[in-house]
């Protein structure tokens, strides 16, 4: 059994490495795997599901500064309603 590791919240750090790896790749998927080795393992999986979300959204919620936490909670609270 493998077991699921999430983050409660993303601290502004961790955001801010997030943005880095955006504005040099262009994509969310592509900005995790260009940062890495900047993320623990948790942050990692927390941020691949996050990601896919984000880049799924049909929605199109925006993201940014004021609200990348309010948008990972969502994103807890749906995932956790699969």
């Amino acid at each position: 059994m493998q077991l699921k590791i999430r983050l409660k919240k993303i601290d502004k750090g961790l955001w801010s490495l997030m943005l880095h790896g955006l504005k040099t790749v262009g994509s969310y998927s592509g900005a995790l795997e260009y940062m890495a080795e900047n993320f623990t393992h948790a942050e990692y999986e927390s941020l691949l599901g996050f990601y896919s979300w984000i880049e799924g959204d049909e929605e199109n919620r925006s993201i940014g500064h004021g609200n990348y936490n309010e948008r990972y909670q969502q994103y807890l609270t749906e995932s956790s309603l699969r």
